[in-house]
């Protein structure tokens, strides 16, 4: 089974030989390597210590981090087209299994979102992309409507790596969101929802007046696999 390692040996490394102070926003995430002996599947977080060690690090370092536990890619589709750490997210890895959290990791997690540490941000919403329980999509939803641009942004961003049904509505109201970055997420997020309610805001979104929003909406468009929109 995958573990969390991958890239984010590499930016363990690219910190020790950088002389930066921050491997370990890479050594926290690093679980057992893969071993036909290993009995126990699940990967070791340790959620205090990583969102402490990631607060300043070096962007392409967290990139590097954050990687471990996204198992998405925008290059190849997959990923969101604004991010907290914008396009040095886009380093690909390998996909990850983590563990279950305790409540108090999840409670740590939640107010992650809202940090003014992109790496904080970015990390938090990547490892609860992959928790998916009904918690953290009632908070993510809750988290869509508020005032903080880059705080909505983050929750269509998480909506989209746990495509719940839940979010189809929200996401569409999110698709008139005045930020660029929100818009983009939602039409991402709703072209993975795979739920034909978001076909015709989608479209709206063609002649969006930011590049990014445009190319987010006619992806999504096209992962809905609708015939309807062929014209």
């Amino acid at each position: 089974m995958q573990r969390i390692s991958g890239l984010v040996v590499a930016a363990v490394l690219v910190s020790t030989v950088s002389g930066g102070p921050t491997a370990s926003v890479g050594a926290l995430m690093i679980s057992h390597e893969n071993s036909a002996d290993a009995t126990d599947d699940r990967g070791v977080i340790d959620v205090p210590a990583l969102l402490n060690a990631a607060r300043g690090a070096p962007p392409l370092i967290c990139a590097l981090a954050a990687q471990t536990v996204r198992g998405f890619g925008w290059g190849d589709w997959s990923d969101a087209p604004s991010t907290p750490l914008g396009s040095l997210s886009s380093v690909r890895s390998i996909n990850a299994d983590v563990n279950e959290f305790s409540t108090s990791d999840t409670e740590l997690l939640l107010a992650g979102l809202a940090s003014d540490d992109a790496c904080v941000r970015e990390i938090s919403v990547r490892v609860l992309g992959r928790i998916r329980t009904d918690a953290v999509v009632t908070a993510f939803l809750s988290r869509l409507s508020a005032p903080s641009a880059p705080l909505r942004e983050v929750a269509a961003l998480g909506l989209g790596m746990v495509h719940n049904s839940r979010a189809v509505d929200p996401l569409v109201r999110s698709l008139r969101d005045p930020a660029p970055g929100v818009r983009a997420n939602a039409a991402w997020a709703l072209g993975r929802t795979d739920d034909g309610r978001a076909l015709a805001p989608l479209l709206s979104l063609f002649r969006d007046d930011v590049e990014k929003v445009r190319e987010a909406s006619v992806i999504a468009v096209g992962k809905l696999d609708s015939s309807t929109a062929v014209s």
